[in-house]
C-alpha cells in the first residue's frame, strides 16, 4: 500500500505499526463539532507530512495541513494530566515564603469567642462556680496561645491546632477528667480527625482520582477541537486536545487543554502548551518529553499569577556529594532547574532534575582541546534555551571608551576597530509561508551564538545541586540571552562550614586544578571562545590558586595597565579575540574569600589574561569576618575600603588595581539573611547589575542608572532609597 492508495499511510517502516486503524473518511478540520476520543482505544489525530518524510527522531505535530489524517493505536494523555495535577498539588503543599505574622486580630477573636462560649456553658448551664477557676485559667491560656501562633502557621498546621483545641474544649466542657471511660473515645476521635486531615492533604491526588471514579467523573475522554490560532502549529491553524474535569463534588468544572507536538506513543513531546483552568492550575509553554515537561519552559498559575521558569545548565563535577568528601572522576551532564521568578516563591524551590542520558564520566585525553564531552552535549541537543528558535528582536550597542570602539551584544566584528554598525528590519518567510520580522546587522558583524559562556564556581558548603540552584535562580531572574551558555563547575568544597580548613586545602590541591583545566579544554573544544567567570566566596580561592595552571589555556590580552594605572598599548588600540584560546571577558568575584595581600601579588599577572575584573564586597559579611579570624588577614569581600587601602598598582592615597571595578553592596537590604554572604542570585539590584556586566560589558562608570562613584577611585555604590523611607 502506498500514499496514493491510502491517504492515512505513512511511508516510514519504523512507524508503520502504529497506524493499524484508519478513519473511513477524512476529518473535516473546519467542522464545529468536536470529536470524542476514547483514551482506551484511540485518542488523537496525527497529520500526514506533505513537506517531507517523517523521521524517527522528530515527533509528529498535531496540526491541520490538509484533510487527510490518520490515527495512532493509542494516546496517553491521562498520565500527563495526573502528572500536572501532581505538580499543582505539590506547590500547594509546599506553600510559599511570606513575612511571618506574629499577631492576627481575627484569629484571636475567633478563639476568644469559642472560649466565651465555653465559659457561658460552664457558668450558666452547668452552674460551675469558683471551684473550677484553675480550669478556666488553663482554657483561657490555651485559647490565647492558639490565637497567637495560628497566623504564622501553614493551613495544615492551623487545622491540626484547631482539632487539638477541640480535644481540650470537649475534655473540660464535658468534665471528662472525672470520667476515665471516655478518655479513649475522645482521644481516638481527635487522632482520627487529624489522620483524615493529613491523608486528604498529603494524598490528595489519589483521593481526588478515587472520588472522581466513584462519582463518574473519571471518564478518560479527550475531545479534539479545531482552533484557528495556535502558536505551536504552522500557519497558525491546528487542533487542541481538551479534557473536562472536577476536583470534587462541590468545585466548578474546569478544562485541561494541550496543544503541540506528540510522539509516536501518543504522549506530548517537543514544543507544546498546557492550560489548566482550575484554581492554581498552570499555563505551561515549553518542551516536553514522553508526556512530562522537562524544560526549558515557562509557566504561570491561574488566579494567583505566580510565575515559574525552567531552564537548563551544563555542569562538570568531580565532587562525591554531600556525604562523600573525596574527589571522584570528572563527569559532565545537563540539569534542568525550575525556579520561581514572580509572584509567590514556593518553598523547596528551585527544583533540580538531572538528565540522566546526558551524564558522562570523562575518559578523554588530558591534552588541551581533546575532551569532547561538552561538544557531545551540544551535538546531542541535551542543552537548549527557551529562546533558541526565536529571531533577533533587540540588540544592545555600546561604546567602549577605553578603546574608542563599538560593542554589539551577541555579535563580533570582522574589523579590529569597529566604528559603525547598520541595523535594519529584516523580513523573511519560513517554510510554512509565514512572515518573519527580525533585526539584521550589516556584513561587518557576525552573529556568534555558540562561542560565549558563563561559568559559575561555587564556594564552601555546596553540593552540585546547591550550585545548580543558585546559578539557575540567577539565570531565571536575569533572563540571560541564548547565546550565553551557562556552566557550573562543582568541586569538593566540603558540606559543612566547620570543615573550612579542609575546603581550603582542597582549593589549593593541584589535582583539583587539573580537572578544572580539563573542563576548560572541553569548553574550548565545544566552540566556547569568550568566557565570563563568576566565583563566589571560596570559589575565588579555588580559581586563583588554579590560575597558574590554566593560564596556558587562556588568550593573552594585547593591552595591559602600566604601573601608573594608565593604558599602555602593545600592538593595537583594540583587543582582538584569539580563537586559538579562550578569552576571559569578565572575572566577577562575589564576596570573595581570598586575602587582599595575595590578590595584590596575583593581579599583576592576572591582568594579562582577564579583560575586566569586578569585585562585589560587603563589610557586613559575617562569613568573611570568621574567615579573617582563621586566616589572620582581610579578605577581598570583607569591605571595599579595606581593598582600596591596602596598596595596589596606582599612586597616591586612592590606590586601585588597574582594570577593575569595586562595588560596595553594604546598602542593599532586600532578600538577604543575617550572614550577608549569598544574596547575589536573588537580590534584584545585584541580578540586574550582573546581567549588565556580562551581557553588555559595561564598566561600573557606565552603569549610571544603578551605580555612582563613592569618591574613591574605582569604587562604586548602589543608588537606592532605604526601606525606612516610604514617602518624600
Amino acid at each position: 500500500m502506498n500514499r496514493e492508495e491510502n491517504p492515512f499511510f505513512v511511508e516510514d517502516s519504523g512507524r508503520a505499526n502504529h497506524c493499524s486503524s484508519y478513519l473511513s473518511t477524512p476529518i473535516d478540520g473546519d467542522s464545529d463539532q468536536p470529536l470524542d476520543i476514547d483514551l482506551e482505544n484511540v485518542a488523537n489525530v496525527y497529520v500526514t507530512n506533505p513537506i517531507g518524510s517523517i523521521n524517527e527522531d522528530s515527533p509528529l505535530l498535531l496540526n491541520k495541513q490538509d484533510s487527510n489524517y490518520y490515527l495512532p493505536d493509542v494516546i496517553r494523555l491521562n498520565e500527563t494530566f495526573l502528572y500536572m495535577k501532581l505538580r499543582q498539588w505539590q506547590r500547594n503543599v509546599k506553600g510559599m515564603y511570606s513575612k511571618p505574622k506574629v499577631f492576627n486580630f481575627y484569629f484571636l477573636i475567633l478563639y476568644l469567642i469559642i472560649y466565651g462560649t465555653y465559659l457561658y456553658y460552664q457558668l450558666k448551664v452547668r452552674n460551675m462556680k469558683i471551684d473550677s477557676i484553675l480550669e478556666y485559667i488553663l482554657m483561657g491560656f490555651i485559647s490565647i496561645i492558639m490565637g497567637w501562633i495560628s497566623p504564622s502557621s501553614s493551613w495544615l498546621t492551623r487545622i491540626i491546632l484547631f482539632e487539638s483545641y477541640g480535644f481540650f474544649y470537649f475534655f473540660f466542657i464535658m468534665g471528662m477528667y472525672s470520667k476515665p471511660e471516655l478518655y479513649v473515645p475522645l482521644g481516638a476521635s481527635t487522632l482520627g480527625a487529624m489522620f483524615i486531615t493529613m491523608v486528604n492533604y498529603f494524598f490528595y491526588p489519589t483521593v481526588h482520582r478515587s472520588l472522581n471514579a466513584c462519582v463518574g467523573k473519571g471518564k478518560n475522554t479527550w475531545k479534539l477541537e479545531p482552533t484557528e490560532e495556535s502558536e505551536n502549529a504552522p500557519n497558525g491553524k491546528g487542533f487542541r486536545l481538551v479534557k473536562k474535569a472536577k476536583n470534587n463534588l462541590f468545585s466548578p468544572e474546569y478544562q485541561c487543554v494541550y496543544e503541540g507536538h506528540l510522539n509516536e506513543r501518543g504522549r506530548p513531546s517537543g514544543l507544546g502548551s498546557w492550560m489548566d483552568t482550575s484554581f492554581t492550575g498552570e499555563h505551561l509553554f515549553g518542551y516536553w518529553e514522553n508526556g512530562i515537561p522537562i524544560g526549558p519552559f515557562e509557566s504561570q498559575e491561574n488566579d494567583t499569577h505566580n510565575m515559574l521558569v525552567n531552564l537548563r545548565i551544563i555542569y562538570a563535577s568531580n565532587a562525591g556529594g554531600r556525604w562523600n568528601l573525596k574527589s571522584q572522576p570528572l563527569r559532565t551532564g545537563v540539569a534542568s532547574i525550575e525556579t520561581c521568578v514572580s509572584g509567590g516563591f514556593f518553598k523547596g524551590y528551585p527544583l533540580v532534575h538531572h538528565l540522566e542520558e546526558s551524564v558522562t564520566v570523562c575518559r578523554c585525553s588530558t591534552r588541551f582541546g581533546s575532551c569532547e564531552c561538552i561538544r557531545d552535549i551540544f551535538g546531542n541537543k541535551f542543552f537548549r534555551h527557551i529562546d533558541d528558535d526565536k529571531h533577533i528582536k533587540s540588540v544592545t550597542v555600546s561604546v567602549d571608551d577605553r578603546f574608542n570602539v563599538l560593542h554589539v551584544t551577541g555579535h563580533r566584528s570582522r574589523t579590529r576597530k569597529p566604528k559603525n554598525v547598520n541595523i535594519e528590519l529584516s523580513r523573511d518567510v519560513d517554510k510554512y509561508g509565514g512572515e518573519i520580522v527580525s533585526l539584521g546587522l550589516d556584513d561587518n558583524w557576525n552573529f556568534s551564538p555558540d562561542n560565549e559562556g558563563l561559568l559559575f564556581i561555587h564556594g564552601i558548603n555546596h553540593t552540585l545541586d546547591d550550585a545548580l540552584k543558585r546559578m539557575g535562580q540567577l539565570l531565571a531572574l536575569g533572563h540571560f540571552p541564548p547565546y550565553i551558555k551557562p556552566f557550573v563547575y562543582n568541586w569538593p568544597s566540603s558540606t559543612n562550614p566547620l570543615l573550612y580548613n579542609k575546603a581550603k586545602t582542597r582549593a589549593a590541591d593541584p589535582e583539583q586544578h587539573r580537572d578544572l583545566a580539563r573542563f576548560l579544554g572541553a569548553l574550548f573544544n565545544s566552540g566556547i571562545r569568550k568566557l565570563h567567570v563568576m566565583c563566589h566566596s571560596m570559589g575565588t580561592r579555588f580559581f586563583l590558586n588554579a590560575f597558574p595552571l590554566i593560564s596556558d589555556l587562556l588568550s593573552r590580552n594585547e593591552t595591559i595597565y602600566a604601573s601608573s594605572g594608565n593604558l599602555r598599548e602593545l600592538e593595537s588600540n583594540s583587543r582582538v579575540l584569539n580563537y586559538e584560546q579562550i578569552s576571559i571577558q569578565n572575572l566577577i568575584l562575589l564576596n570573595p574569600d581570598y586575602e587582599v595581600v595575595k590578590f595584590q601579588a596575583d593581579f599583576n599577572e592576572l591582568q594579562h589574561f582577564v579583560e575586566h575584573v569586578t569585585i562585589y564586597a560587603d563589610e557586613r559579611d559575617v562569613a568573611l569576618k570568621l574567615s579573617r579570624q582563621v586566616n589572620g588577614s582581610y579578605s577581598l569581600g570583607l569591605g571595599a575600603k579595606k581593598v582600596t587601602r591596602v596598596g595596589g598598582c596606582g599612586e597616591g592615597p586612592n590606590k586601585y588595581f588597574g582594570d577593575m571595578d569595586i562595588v560596595d553592596t553594604k546598602d542593599l537590604d532586600r532578600n538577604m539573611n543575617s550572614q550577608f554572604h549569598g544574596y547575589f542570585n536573588i537580590n534584584r539590584m545585584m541580578v540586574d547589575d550582573l546581567r549588565e556586566v556580562i551581557v553588555t560589558g559595561r564598566r561600573a562608570s557606565e552603569r549610571t542608572s544603578r551605580l555612582k562613584s563613592s569618591g574613591i577611585t574605582g569604587m562604586y555604590r548602589f543608588i537606592l532609597v532605604p526601606p525606612s523611607v516610604v514617602m518624600v
